[in-house]
């Protein structure tokens, strides 16, 4: 149990200390995010918050717990550019300035929504009603899988 804990904290230590992905965005409308089963929700790094619409401060921020006990000021909320099938609770993702790696894509999340996620040794895909939503590539370097989002252009409405 305690080598259980001590390699949660390393693993810790790498994803939100030092930026480890070889994987650089473009430009301010792409971000690359690790898909994550252990992120109970989508949480951005404030370098990545420009791909989300509906942008807001948040007047009374909250407080993320981290695997070693650490906490992070949410500072920041809005909008993923996920599938419109995605309801809008499902595309909510909050800002952490403190998140130094990658943006984290919350598995469960998609999952609460009603989607069917497939990890397979090369790729990820993401079903809802039996339609492929979003996939992703596994990073061999870290063994996570890699998201690319675009931002969404906007629409006339």
């Amino acid at each position: 149990m305690e080598d259980s804990v001590s390699n949660n904290n390393k693993i810790n230590k790498m994803l939100f200390m030092q930026p480890l992905s070889p994987i650089i965005p473009h430009n301010n409308s792409t971000v690359i995010f690790k898909a994550d089963s252990g992120a109970s929700k989508h949480y951005l790094r404030d370098s990545d918050a420009a791909i989300l619409t509906n942008l807001e401060n948040i007047v009374t921020p909250r407080r993320v717990i981290l695997p070693n006990n650490e906490s992070i000021k949410i500072t920041k909320q809005g909008t993923l550019p996920l599938s419109d099938n995605i309801t809008m609770d499902g595309r909510k993702a909050s800002v952490l300035p403190g998140l130094k790696n990658a943006s984290l894509l919350s598995l469960g999340q998609l999952c609460d929504n009603d989607c069917k996620i497939i990890l397979q040794k090369e790729n990820m895909t993401v079903y809802k009603n039996n339609t492929i939503i979003l996939t992703g590539l596994r990073n061999k370097r870290d063994g996570l899988w890699d998201v690319q989002l675009n931002k969404k252009l906007s629409s006339s409405k």
